[in-house]
């Protein structure tokens, strides 16, 4: 019995002295410029809200803008000649009435197609409202220059070195360091930004995601560092839940935000902000501004609501 004890003393007692040192230098992170100004739950407008208006565009985006959301999310791709342009997708097939792939068009031949096009409303039978609007795929400049005092979610979508060092100096160049946070999924894409770009707020990669979330799973999360300033997760993963309250809390602990992507039913949004979620991300931004008291009403074109 004695050795047994000696035994068990020599493996706990050092790696209960690891665990306080992991606690120790694990620290929250610092509170970024990013949030000042602004009061959780964020209401994150996915797109600009793509289940009310076009997506990523900058009728999409000044309309959520009057609505009162906190942040617009929104995707930066390259065009041919080196453009940063505001869109989702690696073709304009699926939102504009032309095809091909971005990388291999002209900021002139984004510019010329209809982002209007293929958008309807969930009403039935009243399709295509914009089309003929003149509503563009917009460069990331006239978006940031449109929305000077507007915080910014804004995601790297292809994995490539030029694409994050124009965006880090586009930014600089509007001085929106306390106004954006950048995200990706691609971890050599989030790496090299925060090296060049480190005064800026971004979320995790779907790999720190995976790491804090088995640490907590195994009741280890307070041993985390965290280099970011939020989590944007979605709350299932295949059949995996990632957002739970004890995920929230984890999280909430160590100074990092949580925001769930992407959450459009009413009935969602309700139970995740009982969760204390940091900020929902939705295609429908007017609902979770209801669902918080914050107005919401919102019409289309010709005054039929969505």
């Amino acid at each position: 019995m004695r050795v047994a004890f000696r035994l068990l003393s020599i493996v706990l007692v050092p790696a209960i002295v690891i665990y306080i040192v992991f606690i120790l230098w694990a620290s929250p992170r610092p509170s970024h410029l990013f949030y000042q100004g602004l009061e959780t739950p964020l209401v994150i407008a996915h797109r600009g809200g793509a289940g009310l208006w076009p997506e990523n565009t900058l009728f999409s985006f000044q309309r959520a803008a009057e609505l009162g959301v906190d942040v617009l999310e929104m995707d930066v791709r390259a065009s041919l000649d080196g453009v940063l342009v505001v869109v989702h997708d690696e073709t304009v097939d699926r939102t504009t009435d032309g095809k091909g792939l971005v990388e291999e068009l002209t900021f002139a031949e984004l510019r010329s197609l209809d982002a209007g096009y293929n958008w309807s409303s969930e009403q039935k039978g009243y399709k295509f409202p914009y089309r003929g609007l003149g509503i563009q795929i917009p460069a990331l400049k006239d978006v940031l220059a449109r929305f000077p005092e507007t915080n910014m979610a804004i995601e790297i979508k292809p994995d490539s070195e030029v694409v994050t060092r124009t965006l880090c100096d586009t930014l600089r160049e509007a001085r929106r360091a306390e106004s954006v946070i950048v995200g990706s999924f691609h971890r050599r894409v989030l790496s090299n930004f925060r090296k060049i770009c480190p005064e800026f707020a971004t979320s995790a990669s779907p790999r720190e995601v995976l790491i804090f979330f088995l640490l907590n799973t195994v009741f280890l999360s307070d041993t985390y560092k965290p280099v970011i300033e939020a989590f944007q997760v979605p709350e299932y993963q295949g059949g995996l839940r990632v957002v739970t309250s004890r995920f929230v809390s984890a999280a909430r602990r160590k100074n990092v935000d949580v925001q769930v992507w992407t959450v459009n039913l009413r009935s969602d949004i309700s139970r995740l902000l009982h969760m204390k979620v940091g900020g929902v991300i939705t295609d429908r931004p007017d609902r979770m501004l209801q669902e918080l008291g914050r107005g919401g009403q919102v019409e289309l074109i010709d005054g039929v609501s969505p």
